[in-house]
């Protein structure tokens, strides 16, 4: 099977079986510190449920694409934990 998560439907909903759930996708606009966005950057490269992460200019120093069952964690328990990132801004995919 391709990735994602599965989970067993209730026979009463759509006759049973199984329905594969699809993990959520977002893009995080983050503002650093002064001189912080590259160390910053790198680090959240390395972060499981990030797909891409890339320095802009612009109001936010960087914008990174996410995607996960938990978004929310990634973004409040690793992400903004991050030397150097003051604040983010979560676009969840909705289309």
């Amino acid at each position: 099977m391709g990735a994602g998560s599965y989970r067993k439907i209730p026979r009463s909903n759509r006759g049973g079986g199984i329905q594969k759930i699809n993990k959520m996708k977002a893009y995080v606009l983050i503002k650093t510190g002064e001189g912080k966005a590259k160390k910053a950057l790198n680090e959240i490269r390395n972060l499981e449920g990030v797909l891409e992460a890339e320095g802009v200019y612009g109001t936010v120093d960087l914008v990174v694409k996410i995607e996960g069952n938990n978004l929310a964690d990634l973004v409040v328990d690793e992400i903004r934990k991050i030397d150097g990132v003051k604040d983010t801004n979560t676009l969840i995919v909705a289309l």
